[in-house]
């Protein structure tokens, strides 16, 4: 989450002020500059920021089914998919 939130700020930091007053209205105030100028700009900060955790679960998952070899150490979902892989590999017909 960390992670995510200094990636946005960053990308935050990227939009040029003058775009933020370009879209400002009297009218509506500076709510809808940003839903109408500031969002839709950085809506591809915000899918990278969306993806970042799932890469690191996924990464966290496979370094855990890599490395950890003994059942009694291994962690739930690695465990239950070892052992069910292994499971199945091992029911054949003798």
């Amino acid at each position: 989450m960390p992670f995510c939130a200094w990636l946005l700020i960053g990308y935050f930091k990227t939009v040029p002020k003058e775009l933020e007053e370009a879209g400002a209205d009297r009218r509506r105030g500076p709510l809808a500059a940003m839903t109408r100028v500031i969002l839709p700009l950085c809506t591809p900060g915000f899918l990278s920021a969306a993806s970042s955790p799932s890469r690191s679960r996924q990464n966290e998952f496979l370094y855990a089914l890599l490395f950890l070899t003994t059942s009694t150490i291994r962690t739930v979902p690695v465990g239950v998919t070892g052992e069910l892989i292994r499971g199945d590999g091992s029911t054949g017909a003798s």
